[in-house]
């Protein structure tokens, strides 16, 4: 830095003369003082410069600690506000996933109330598989029953696209009904798929219906439904253990209704059921003004039979008979055993002429059905048939059915093997 004394001293004379010399002490004396107070700013200055540079440098950090200060802050803020939007897109999934619970848990309540109000097994399978289509959205699916048999499992509703070789199977085939549980039931079951997919092995899950300690069959699952978690597998099994117990509440009911209303040695219909029937057809006929007609049946000479052959022997024959009169009805008709070896027969919509013109086909058949009991050729059975039909003959069910019962007494009178119309 120049200084004034150097600035001073340049200026200053080589050679002086006498005045130069008497005022060079005075000029000297000055320079020094000037020389002093200059050094004294230029100390001052120094200070000044110094203790800014230090107060610049203490605020610089101060900024750059602020400004870090900050800078954490806003990273603390924005990471505060991630996590915020992760907790609510965590709650916003949780919410859809109770309300998707809750649906279900709805249907669930749903299929429950319709199935129990089911009153076949074909209704039954249809509400099931209908709620089961909904809740398991897939490829496909359907509800599968074992067979009286128990040989054979097949489809008795489904939906989705399920090839009909697929829909008839056997029970080995499949690992649920052989293991009483659902299948696959982990990551490492899904390479052992059920026989009865076929060799694709397409992925399904299976679960078996389960009542009262018997299997009746199988809910199988299809397609991307078949991947399905840990509340997908518990909502299967529910479904699954509600269609089962419905089915099986249904079988048992089914069970007591044919003991109620089913003769126990030849399956038809009892006399019990055939006097509702009879009474129910007449209050139909009276509606309608469409007749109906009455068959009264008599096996002839059975007691000869039981005595030559014995009781199992005519038991069978009235087996046999039975199997006879079910092959020669028609849908809507009514076979039943009236008592012992006599049989009533109900045919809605058949006049007088019609009635006795389906008693001699019945005749017919029957005497060219063989019976062979153990080997033993029991020969030639024939049986008597009374006619009547309403209103043509009797003004209620029961004056019908009585002379249809005369009609059968005078064709026993008459020989036998005949049938009698009123």
């Amino acid at each position: 830095m120049l200084k004034l004394s150097d600035l001073v001293s340049s200026f200053r004379p080589q050679h002086h003369g006498p005045l130069e010399e008497a005022g060079g002490g005075v000029r000297d004396a000055t320079r020094e003082r000037s020389d002093e107070h200059l050094k004294a700013v230029e100390d001052r200055y120094r200070l000044l410069s110094e203790t800014l540079e230090h107060r610049v440098a203490e605020r610089t950090a101060q900024l750059e600690e602020s400004n870090r200060a900050l800078q954490k802050e806003v990273e603390e803020r924005e990471r505060a506000q991630l996590e915020l939007q992760q907790v609510n897109q965590r709650l916003a999934e949780s919410l859809r996933t109770l309300e998707r619970h809750a649906a279900q848990l709805d249907q669930l309540g749903q299929m429950s109330d319709l199935l129990q109000s089911c009153n076949s097994v074909d209704e039954s399978c249809a509400v099931a598989a209908r709620y089961a289509a909904s809740l398991f959205p897939s490829e496909g699916g359907g509800i599968f029953l074992i067979n009286a048999a128990r040989n054979v499992v097949e489809a008795v509703a489904t939906w989705g696209d399920i090839p009909a070789p697929q829909q008839l199977f056997a029970p080995e085939d499949c690992w649920a009904l052989r293991r009483g549980r659902v299948h696959p039931g982990s990551g490492l079951q899904t390479d052992l798929p059920c026989r009865h997919m076929g060799e694709a092995g397409a992925d399904h899950v299976c679960a078996p219906l389960i009542a009262n300690g018997e299997t009746l069959g199988v809910l199988q699952l299809r397609g991307c439904a078949a991947r399905t978690d840990g509340h997908s597998r518990a909502l299967l099994g529910t479904v699954a253990e509600r269609t089962a117990l419905a089915l099986g509440n249904l079988r048992l009911r089914e069970g007591l209704l044919a003991q109620s209303i089913r003769d126990a040695l030849t399956g038809l219909y009892n006399r019990r059921y055939l006097e509702e029937s009879i009474q129910m057809e007449e209050r139909r006929s009276q509606r309608s003004g469409q007749p109906f007609g009455i068959l009264m049946l008599d096996l002839d000479h059975f007691k000869q039979l039981n005595d030559v052959h014995g009781h199992d022997a005519g038991d069978y024959v009235l087996r046999e008979f039975a199997q006879v009169l079910q092959k020669q009805t028609r849908s809507g008709d009514i076979a039943c055993r009236y008592g012992g070896e006599e049989f009533t027969v109900i045919l809605p919509g058949a006049t007088r002429e019609a009635s006795a013109q389906r008693a001699r086909h019945l005749r017919d058949s029957l005497a060219s059905t063989p019976f062979v009991y153990l080997g033993q050729d029991l020969g030639k059975l024939t049986v008597s048939i009374g006619v009547a039909a309403f209103p043509d003959n009797g003004r209620d069910w029961l004056s019908v059915l009585q002379q249809a019962d005369q009609a059968l007494y005078r064709a026993k009178q008459a020989g036998r093997d005949r049938v009698e119309a009123v």
